[in-house]
């Protein structure tokens, strides 16, 4: 399985394997705090 690959969905649509999930957030401190939160989250997982 390729992390970069894009499956396709029943609808049609193509997502990414792997990604932060913060595509549809507004910029700002707020998200920047959401991402940095959950790299540290995987961080202390591994």
């Amino acid at each position: 399985m390729d992390i970069n690959s894009t499956p396709l969905l029943n609808n049609g649509i193509e997502i990414p394997r792997l990604g932060p999930g913060d595509y549809r957030s507004e910029p700002g401190i707020e998200t920047e705090n959401a991402v940095i939160c959950a790299l540290e989250e995987i961080r202390t997982r591994c």
